[in-house]
């Protein structure tokens, strides 16, 4: 069951060593890779859903990291920031973290550099149907405008990720014949290339998914595991992530709805008080 956990990261500080940095773009197997990590001992193991889904409140310093990067607002992240972002991990996976590649392997030069990799016309099928879409639907707006008018603890994810789609991947929400994600292509292979020139090769790893255990595990040093690779990302996987968030918020608005009741049942009395 997932588990959600409201931390302030800027009170927090590295307590262990960041060792792997998967830079590969979400769809490519990041949650798989993200499982697989975990299984090998690398703990905590970040991705996209910890943001989002597990702890809502790194949403917080992920906008001031998209803001200083995209918009030119704030102090560009270095180390001291990372550590107090993602101090309590030592391998990343996914979106946000892989849209702050050379910012990252600047951070941690002595990290290994994981590129999940796929077809990139596969991926951008993907990548539109799963990430774009949702985004720009009716409840994904809808879900947006209300974490907002709720004053949540989930109100900075809408931001960040909307920075992460038109920012770093050019999604054009507003195109004439619609959401244009033609762009996103190119950005791939561009994102790719740059890693590339920026890790030495015998600190890389290109890798696929169905590559298996072997290549990966002799990449990080690790015996070969006699096990299934893990599959992540699944439909009961998001749905389980979506269903904490549903009742989490579902309670904040129980809260507030409360607080609403009792101020105006206050101030019902305070009237009848002073009218009598």
């Amino acid at each position: 069951m997932v588990e959600i956990k409201f931390i302030d990261r800027r009170k927090c500080h590295r307590v262990v060593p960041m060792q792997v940095l998967c830079l590969g773009a979400g769809r490519t197997g990041t949650e798989s890779m993200r499982r697989a990590l975990q299984q090998l001992g690398y703990h905590e193991t970040y991705h996209g859903f910890a943001s989002a889904f597990e702890t809502p409140l790194d949403s917080q310093m992920w906008l001031e990291a998209c803001n200083a990067k995209f918009k030119g607002k704030g102090k560009p992240f270095n180390r001291h920031d990372w550590d107090q972002l993602l101090g309590h991990c030592q391998a990343v996976t996914d979106a946000p973290a892989m849209c702050f590649g050379p910012e990252l392997i600047e951070a941690y030069p002595e990290a290994k550099v994981i590129l999940t990799n796929r077809d990139v016309d596969s991926w951008h099928k993907s990548f539109t149907e799963a990430a774009v879409a949702p985004f720009y639907s009716l409840p994904g707006r809808i879900t947006g405008f209300i974490t907002w008018a709720m004053n949540s603890p989930f109100k900075y994810g809408q931001p960040v990720w909307k920075m992460v789609l038109e920012d770093f991947f050019h999604i054009n929400p507003h195109a004439p014949n619609g959401i244009d994600t033609s762009a996103a292509k190119e950005v791939y292979r561009q994102h790719y290339a740059q890693i590339r020139k920026l890790v030495p090769k015998d600190r890389l790893l290109e890798y696929q998914v169905q590559d298996g255990w072997e290549p990966l595990c002799k990449f990080l040093g690790k015996e070969v595991r006699d096990a299934p690779f893990p599959r992540g990302n699944e439909k009961a996987d998001l749905h389980e992530r979506i269903e904490a968030y549903s009742r989490a918020q579902a309670k904040m608005l129980g809260m507030k709805l409360a607080q609403f009741v009792g101020i105006v049942l206050v101030a019902w009395a305070v009237k009848r008080w002073f009218s009598q």
